[in-house]
């Protein structure tokens, strides 16, 4: 079976199975556990072996790094930032960038995840990633150094070819 066709069958198992809105989610302690739960779910009852459900659970690569900055005010701060992709086995790595006081990396993990299961059932040939920096990423100054620094030019999780 064709990826496209197993990622719209696991979308149509979803909208089948889906939680009434404002269920709490027992069980599920984190966003990328709650977002496995039920992708699990559907590949358990669409029968696909345990070694293709470890990997469309399992992100690719993973990265968290450090970034010292200058704020505006000329102080030096450290902040937290966060890179995860997912799967890019429809094609390149596709997401976008997170700015939050309290994102973590289980958090990326999660959106990661969901933007490659969106790209697959809208039959679009990207996987999934996302970029995500923590804490006082206000002004717009500190966000251009902190994107200038997370963008190295030969880096495997930019350039997984090299």
């Amino acid at each position: 079976m064709r990826c496209p066709a197993l990622c719209r069958d696991i979308f149509h198992y979803c909208r089948e199975v889906a939680v009434p809105r404002g269920t709490p989610l027992r069980f599920c302690v984190t966003p990328a556990e709650a977002t496995n739960t039920f992708i699990k779910e559907a590949l358990v009852e669409l029968d696909y072996p345990e070694k293709l459900q470890r990997l469309l659970l399992t992100p690719q690569r993973e990265m968290t790094v450090e970034l010292v900055l200058q704020m505006d005010s000329g102080e030096i701060e450290v902040f937290n930032a966060y890179r995860v992709q997912h799967n890019n086995s429809r094609g390149p790595y596709k997401g976008g960038l997170r700015y939050h006081p309290q994102v973590d990396i289980d958090d990326v993990r999660s959106l990661a995840s969901l933007m490659t299961w969106k790209t697959a059932v809208m039959d679009i040939p990207f996987g999934g990633a996302k970029v995500a920096g923590v804490r006082g990423w206000c002004s717009w100054g500190v966000r251009r150094q902190g994107l200038a620094r997370a963008r190295p030019s030969h880096h495997p999780l930019t350039h997984p070819q090299g």
